[in-house]
């Protein structure tokens, strides 16, 4: 049975409203489409004015989510689905050495339901990673929006983005744990589950999933 995506149940409702921002304005970049009435006028559906006035930095953060689900709606909304156990077995194999390019420029890859778990912070509670939007700039910088907490029935959802260039991924792969993807919540050892704690562990696995799941 097929999962629904974030992009189904948090933008569904704002295709034509992201069709029609690229009809106007063509392939923009993530600071141009930042700046536009028509991008800061959606950030209501997806934040609440309260939130973002006692929290005026959440404000960039749902932007970058919505220029991901733009740059996702764009190319045709490609999902790219991770067996668990064939990214088991990468994680155990050789770490990558160089960045792969993502499928159709932006894609969103769907990881095995609620085995891997991240914070959006030290201080905050851990959550299950549905997935991530991974989109390729067109500097040739990589954009990652992780998100975390997803259910269909819940209102909103955890989020934590990153950027990254292609030769940052060998440098990553010497930056992660040693035991590598641990569980890192009480509990997790027992329940079979893996761990994201840094922005290198997060490119890292970027990288092996796309392996796993197109070769």
């Amino acid at each position: 049975m097929t999962r629904p995506t974030p992009f189904d149940s948090v933008f569904g409702a704002l295709r034509d409203t992201l069709v029609a921002i690229r009809a106007t304005h063509g392939r923009i970049d993530r600071p141009g489409f930042m700046r536009l009435p028509a991008a800061l006028a959606l950030l209501d559906t997806i934040g609440t004015p309260a939130l973002l006035d006692a929290h005026p930095e959440a404000g960039d953060e749902y932007l970058t989510l919505l220029y991901a689900a733009f740059r996702f709606c764009d190319a045709g909304e490609p999902l790219i689905t991770v067996a668990r156990d064939r990214l088991a077995a990468a994680m155990l194999g050789p770490l990558p050495a160089k960045g792969r390019a993502v499928p159709n420029g932006t894609c969103y890859v769907q990881l095995p339901e609620r085995w891997i778990w991240a914070q959006v912070a030290a201080d905050a509670l851990h959550e299950p990673m549905d997935g991530y939007f991974a989109v390729e700039e067109p500097r040739g910088d990589l954009l990652l929006v992780a998100i975390l907490g997803f259910r269909p029935e819940r209102v909103g959802l955890s989020q934590v983005s990153m950027e990254a260039r292609s030769d940052d991924v060998a440098a990553a792969a010497a930056q992660i744990r040693t035991d590598r993807f641990a569980p890192a919540m009480d509990g997790g050892s027992a329940a079979g589950v893996r761990s994201i704690v840094s922005q290198a562990e997060l490119l890292v696995l970027h990288q092996l999933a796309l392996t796993s799941a197109v070769g």
